[in-house]
């Protein structure tokens, strides 16, 4: 009977922290706060954007497998209030572009609303706070990519 009772606090000691994670992105009743996302819980690695800059980047078989396919996550900064445009570019991969954070609800996203398979958000920073720039290959792809943020 010790050894089923250790088990179980083994399985609690494991399960605690994993519900904590969630009931820090959902509401006393389950449902989803306005403006959180997954997304808020992965750690972009120090991956960083802002309005009026290009960067690089590389999906591998290494990088975390979402719903789209894999994910990077990339820290946007831009002001509330401003107007930009989000191009997620890739010769390698069908890009899907996710962005979400404060005042986005549920996130926007794109699949080829740029050239050819590349994707393009345009929007207005509705709030300050973290915005997150997700950067995802349809089918498992896998390659170089660039994000490039203007006004």
């Amino acid at each position: 009977m010790r050894s089923a009772r250790m088990s179980s606090l083994a399985r609690a000691a494991f399960l605690v922290p994993a519900f904590a994670a969630l009931a820090a992105l959902t509401g006393r009743d389950g449902a989803a706060q306005e403006g959180r996302s997954i997304y808020a819980a992965v750690d972009a690695g120090g991956r960083r954007v802002a309005v009026g800059t290009e960067v690089s980047g590389s999906l591998s078989t290494g990088d975390l497998l979402g719903s789209d396919g894999r994910i990077q996550v990339w820290v946007l900064w831009a002001d509330p209030g401003e107007n930009v445009r989000v191009e997620l570019r890739s010769d390698d991969f069908d890009a899907y572009l996710r962005v979400v954070g404060p005042g986005l609800g549920t996130g926007l996203t794109d699949d080829d609303g740029g050239d050819g398979l590349n994707s393009r958000l345009c929007f207005q920073v509705p709030e300050g706070g973290v915005t997150r720039v997700v950067a995802s290959a349809l089918s498992d792809g896998t390659g170089s990519f660039e994000i490039a943020v203007a006004s």
